[in-house]
């Protein structure tokens, strides 16, 4: 889509969720394929419908899946005889819907999701189109303009959605954050390591510990509660 965020180049994915039988879309931004994409993308979907389907199904994306049981595996395997994440599984179960996949290469068992994956890039071209600019002030604007478009196609689709509903459970599990909470200690060069990546805090702060905030996109260290760094 070549969008950019403050005029610079912003590379990034799209999850997209979708209800197959009223074909109800949810888009939430994603700078990677990640267990926290996964995690933000899911939970705003789930809050904006306010109910839970039986399954969340996917391709055997390597977020959800992997090939040789182990260390953070589950005890379930998938349709393509991969074992889930347990990380993925857990969340999956929290809100109570049954994880599943489809069989490896067998993209058509995903054909309402393939279909409207199509069908979104090309509405949203036209839309930035006729928006007249592929720039955008921040991620929060693109994230909003994105919510947008999604509601502007569902209005058409809202009386197979009130169907699909009374299938649906209503949502009564508490929303998980959309961060991943760490510990870390920070080093005599007031750095702190996240994930082999390395970020500065107050000299003060040399051997103490800080609570971090991992989201998919950004970062926040807190000390005591109180905030010590935000990043974009």
């Amino acid at each position: 889509l070549r969008v950019t965020i403050g005029g610079q180049a912003f590379p990034h994915l799209l999850f997209h969720a979708v209800l197959p039988y009223s074909n109800w879309e949810h888009l939430t931004v994603s700078r990677s394929e990640s267990m926290l994409a996964i995690r933000t993308g899911l939970t705003r979907a789930l809050r904006r419908l306010q109910h839970v389907p039986e399954f969340a199904q996917s391709d055997s994306s390597s977020a959800a899946t992997h090939a040789v049981a182990g260390a953070g595996s589950s005890p379930t395997r998938t349709a393509s005889g991969r074992w889930f994440n347990q990380e993925y599984e857990d969340l999956v179960k929290h809100y109570g819907m049954t994880p599943r996949t489809i069989a490896l290469g067998e993209s058509e068992q995903n054909g309402d999701v393939e279909a409207l994956n199509n069908a979104l890039r090309r509405r949203l071209k036209q839309r930035l189109l006729l928006r007249g600019s592929r720039d955008f002030e921040s991620l929060e604007v693109y994230q909003s303009w994105l919510d947008e478009v999604a509601e502007k196609a569902n209005v058409h689709r809202t009386d197979r959605v009130q169907k699909e509903l009374k299938h649906l459970r209503e949502l009564s599990a508490t929303l998980v954050t959309e961060y991943r909470e760490l510990t870390v200690p920070v080093l005599s060069g007031s750095t702190i390591n996240v994930k082999r990546n390395l970020y500065s805090v107050p000299s003060r702060l040399i051997g103490e510990e800080v609570n971090v905030r991992l989201y998919e996109s950004r970062i926040e260290v807190y000390f005591k509660g109180e905030p010590q760094l935000l990043t974009d």
